[in-house]
């Protein structure tokens, strides 16, 4: 990088003049110690920033987009740093400014009109504590509540409780800075005002534009602030049940008359599949997941000696190589009645499909577990003491579909020898919407280990490596660039690449990112040229 070069200081110096001395740095060491990421591609690719900004307001965010425009230096920005691997510096991109927006923590409740307006750094965590104080809740993810509020809505959002309060749908209003630097307000704020009424309008609705399933990763500017919506939780209580002095001893324990936790094993995936589907048209549940065995051994247990004594035991060997699991949480949102009633069309559902619910100790272990992290979270670095685990791929679908797109998957994952942790042939994914919808992951656990990363490898297709290093486009192992797959996907490479030129026509904000925007000109202008080539993204095989 050009450290030290004459453009290095002017961007320096107008950064400062923007944001005070105090909030821009370009020091070495710091720029490593932001760097966070051991994703394989992007670790490899060893990209580091040479600017670390600390905007405020929307303003501060608008003048850094123009003068990036001005002065032609790329820009990104991330909240808590989970997911470092979409929003690193990439080379071949010089002065790259990264954002840390911890100083834009703005968070206000709404609770008559059950809505939260957050700023860029404010996490779930935090978001979760003050709705709570108006018995209100907004859905957590797996990656915990330290996750940020706006980069979870704005990537996945799928939460634990996406089953009933769903994924995509809970954005009422967002401020949006595009990369030009102009603000877009949208939703109902759109015509003045500050009552986010109406997500889809009166006024412009973009959501498919800057949302759609997984975000569009910085690439088309920065959301500064969001209109969340919340959701009531049952029995009203505005106190967090607890008691015990801070872990390992510190208990939580919701009323059971309205959370009731059941691990359920069904005799095959496909009547798992068959009971979920039933259960999303009776409108049971306040969530509803079909999870992987070791899922449950890692939430319940404390330690290291613990997880291995379990996960080897003859009961969860019996799990992981015979059964097929679900869970789900009945929530009487309208009394205690209401749960009742659920658990009676649970298990005459259960009885149906020739499933069991898990036995004691078990239940008990996993019920203390999943009813409070359902809605606070903060299990989910636990899982890093066992090493990391792998997705190996994943398809947004129906739940039925699930059975169909997880075979070839799984096939890979059982490609590795030794097979990594014994995991059976567990299909894992989050329904939402009553089951309209559902997100599929293939988990492969293991120890830091050469085995573990030939699985990575493995899950990474030749022409994704190829793409990573040759066209200069770097991400991770969660997506792959439009370039590759969007001649696969009804083209919609071409879509997302007229919006971006459209956006950002200077190509600043997360360069790379969704699509790598300079080989996917050059492959426009072949084609009006009536040049083909063979070896590009098109003709590229899985």
């Amino acid at each position: 990088m050009p450290y030290g070069d004459e453009k290095h200081q002017l961007i320096f110096n107008e950064l400062v003049n923007i944001l005070g001395e105090r909030y821009v740095e370009d020091d070495k060491a710091i720029m490593e110690a932001y760097y966070r990421d051991a994703l394989t591609l992007s670790e490899a690719a060893h990209g580091r920033h040479e600017f670390i900004v600390l905007p405020e307001t929307v303003e501060d965010v608008q003048q850094i987009f123009k003068l990036a425009n001005r002065l032609q230096f790329p820009v990104s920005i991330s909240g808590s740093g989970m997911m470092q691997a979409l929003c690193n510096a990439v080379p071949g991109y010089d002065y790259w400014t990264f954002i840390d927006p911890k100083r834009m923590n703005t968070l206000k409740i709404d609770p008559k009109n059950m809505y939260a307006e957050v700023g860029a750094y404010v996490s779930l965590g935090q978001l979760q504590a003050e709705a709570l104080k108006y018995g209100l809740f907004h859905g957590v993810p797996g990656a915990s509540t330290s996750a940020i509020t706006v980069g979870h809505s704005m990537f996945q959002q799928i939460c634990w409780t996406c089953w009933r309060t769903g994924t995509a749908r809970n954005i009422l209003a967002a401020e949006w800075v595009l990369p030009s630097g102009e603000v877009v307000r949208t939703g109902s704020l759109a015509c003045g005002g500050d009552d986010p009424c109406w997500g889809e309008g009166p006024g412009p609705d973009p959501r498919g534009i800057f949302r759609g399933h997984l975000g569009n990763l910085g690439t088309f500017g920065v959301m500064t602030k969001l209109w969340i919506k919340l959701w009531p939780i049952p029995g009203k209580f505005t106190q967090w049940p607890s008691d015990g002095v801070p872990q390992p001893q510190k208990k939580s324990k919701l009323p059971e008359e309205y959370f009731r936790t059941f691990p359920i094993n069904f005799p095959s995936q496909k009547a798992a599949v068959e009971a979920m589907i039933a259960m999303g048209k009776a409108e049971i549940g306040g969530y509803l997941l079909k999870f992987g065995p070791w899922d449950y051994v890692c939430w319940y247990a404390k330690s290291m000696d613990e997880f291995w004594s379990e996960w080897f035991s003859d009961y969860w060997m019996d799990v992981k190589l015979n059964w097929h699991s679900v869970v789900i949480g009945l929530w009487g949102f309208a009394g205690p009645k209401q749960t009742d009633y659920e658990e009676k069309v649970m298990y005459e559902i259960i009885k149906e499909f020739g499933g069991h619910v898990m036995p004691e100790p078990y239940l008990t272990k996993i019920r203390n577990c999943f009813q409070p992290n359902i809605i606070r979270d903060a299990h989910r670095h636990r899982f890093t003491r066992l090493g990391r685990p792998v997705l190996t791929g994943s398809t947004v679908d129906s739940m039925m579909d699930t059975l169909r797109s997880a075979k070839e998957d799984i096939e890979i994952k059982d490609s590795v020898t030794p097979p990594l942790g014994v995991m059976g042939p567990q299909l894992k994914f989050w329904p939402y919407d009553f089951g309209h919808a559902a997100w599929t992951e293939i988990d492969a656990l293991a120890e830091k280990c050469p085995e573990f990363e030939e699985l990575a490898l493995h899950s990474i297709t030749p022409a994704q490596v190829k793409d990573a290093f040759e066209q200069g486009t770097f991400y991770c192992q969660l997506m792959a660039a439009l370039n590759l797959v969007g001649p696969k996907y009804y083209n919609v490479d071409q879509l997302f690449g007229r919006i971006k030129v459209g956006l950002d026509p200077n190509n600043i904000a997360n360069p790379t990112r969704m699509l790598n925007v300079k080989k996917w000109l050059e492959d426009q202008e072949k084609k009006e040229l009536g040049i083909t080539d063979e070896s590009g993204p098109g003709s590229m095989a899985f």
